[in-house]
């Protein structure tokens, strides 16, 4: 299929004087399952629907593959029926007066296929995405996991190289949603199409992508993979977007001592090492700590106050104030504990994030340990 990747050239768009995309740089890999991830508003939506031709740049280009699709300068715009791109939205829009067989057809109707091919392909998609025993009922008689699957056969049955996807689960209740996660994942895998995915859950985004474009605002914040976005985070916000209970931030002074960095805060001493030879050179600097990164341990060299605690079953979320900051703690097993219980902590030995308290940014990664 070759030729599926998308790149997107110093594109903006804007609504009077708001930007709702700035300046975006992408590039798409072919056949990969990207992710346009971010807070309601920050342009991700407006992205997929200039890819998709249905929304048109103020400036920049759009190629797909080594096509053309738009130029602000030179005045190209190619319809949205042209760019061979299939899209699904939110809401399924099916045919209400049409079966499932005649609503996964339709495409291939217009499209001039012959009787016998359509009815090849329809039944190779209804096999594909367990819809056979509803080929002849209405979309009214099937529950809207059911519909959802029909919107993305229909969807497929055109072979598109491209499938752009605006929240197509955000209707469907939890379970479901995880249901249709693995099916997409399949789909990907056995189409071999370009996905790129919209969506604001960072759950859904990590689980699914290949590759995540995280915006904020209308501007790209980072664009990498989802172990990437969360171990090396480019800055606070995407810290802090990413990963789930949410990572913990806290300020310490700095200082240098016989060549090492000591880092102050509240009686607490700790000596900080940074992989790749980062440095710390400013006199603050804030920690990003996952909260598996913060351990619970009897001996711990840390001592710590228990707020709250919420028991999952297979892990539990501890609240613990310490270092006059309330910080969250991921403990695997069931179990429980009592607010105001004393317990120790100590911190992993890789994985904390180190940031420029003033811009934001990652300065590296590495570990700090109590002195």
């Amino acid at each position: 299929m070759g030729n599926n990747n998308i790149t997107l050239k110093h594109v903006s768009k804007q609504f009077g004087k708001t930007y709702a995309v700035k300046d975006l740089n992408l590039e798409i890999p072919a056949n990969s399952f990207t992710s346009l991830l971010g807070p309601s508003g920050c342009g991700k939506t407006t992205t997929l629907r200039m890819i998709a031709g249905l929304e048109t740049p103020t400036e920049g280009e759009i190629w797909i593959g080594d096509r053309m699709v738009f130029s602000a300068k030179e005045g190209i715009d190619v319809p949205a029926n042209q760019r061979g791109i299939g899209f699904l939205f939110q809401n399924y829009a099916l045919w209400p007066h049409m079966t499932v067989y005649q609503n996964i057809a339709f495409g291939l109707e217009t499209m001039k296929w012959k009787k016998q091919d359509i009815k090849g392909r329809v039944e190779e998609m209804c096999a594909l995405l367990q819809l056979t025993e509803y080929i002849d009922r209405y979309p009214g008689e099937l529950s809207g996991g059911q519909q959802q699957r029909v919107a993305i056969a229909r969807t497929l049955a055109t072979n598109p190289a491209i499938l752009l996807m605006d929240e197509p689960l955000s209707n469907l209740d939890a379970k479901l949603r995880l249901d249709m996660r693995s099916e997409l994942k399949r789909l990907h895998t056995s189409t071999k199409a370009t996905f790129v995915y919209v969506t604001h859950d960072q759950m859904e985004a990590m689980a699914l992508s290949t590759d995540v474009c995280l915006m904020k605002m209308a501007v790209l914040q980072q664009y990498d993979a989802p172990l990437t976005l969360y171990g090396r985070p480019a800055n606070k916000f995407v810290a802090n977007f990413v990963g789930n209970p949410a990572i913990n931030f806290i300020d310490f002074d700095v200082r240098k001592e016989d060549r090492q960095t000591i880092l102050e805060r509240d009686g607490h001493r700790f000596s900080a090492r940074l992989d790749d030879g980062a440095t710390l050179s400013g006199a603050r600097v804030t920690v990003g700590i996952r909260p598996e990164s913060l351990l619970v341990k009897a001996d711990g060299a840390l001592r710590g106050t228990v707020v709250s605690a919420f028991p999952y079953g297979m892990e539990t979320t501890v609240l613990i104030q310490c270092m006059g900051s309330e910080l969250r703690s991921v403990v695997f097993g069931s179990i429980d504990f009592r607010p105001g219980q004393e317990i120790g902590l100590s911190l992993a030995d890789t994985g904390l994030c180190f940031f420029d308290p003033e811009t934001e940014a990652l300065i590296g990664t590495g570990d700090m340990q109590p002195i």
